[in-house]
């Protein structure tokens, strides 16, 4: 038995990996069932499993439901990167913290640590690689 390919997950990014890796393999297969079980799971308030392609310039600053996103993990943990000096922020007029999408970029890239979720690719074929 392999051991899992990204140490750093929790049991929820793992959890997320294999539903996003079934579901690569059964678009594949009937893309027509899969279109209607993301209609039924966004319903349903999920999202996340529904690829979507983020484009964003590099100098760009987004709020922390966005930076949540793009680096695949909860807006608390967001914080708590920004509160460790990990991910670099400012505040808006508004005093609500934002993020760099370059530093996004750059956190996403560095090595997977114990309890850090980060993003990688997952090909059309259902395998999962390291950013």
């Amino acid at each position: 038995m392999g051991e899992w390919p990204f140490p750093g997950d929790s049991p929820e990014a793992r959890a997320r990996r294999v539903a996003l890796a079934y579901r690569t393999a059964l678009e594949l297969v009937a893309p027509h069932v899969t279109a209607e079980l993301d209609e039924r799971i966004v319903q349903w308030g999920q999202s996340w499993i529904v690829p979507r392609l983020h484009i964003h310039d590099p100098s760009e600053w987004l709020h922390v439901g966005a930076a949540a996103e793009l680096l695949c993990i909860t807006p608390a943990a967001v914080g708590a990167l920004r509160r460790r000096g990990r991910l670099p922020a400012r505040k808006d007029t508004r005093g609500i913290w934002q993020y760099r999408t370059r530093d996004i970029t750059r956190l996403s890239a560095e090595p997977r640590r114990r309890g850090q979720q980060v993003t990688d690719t997952l090909h059309s074929d259902g395998r999962t690689t390291p950013s």
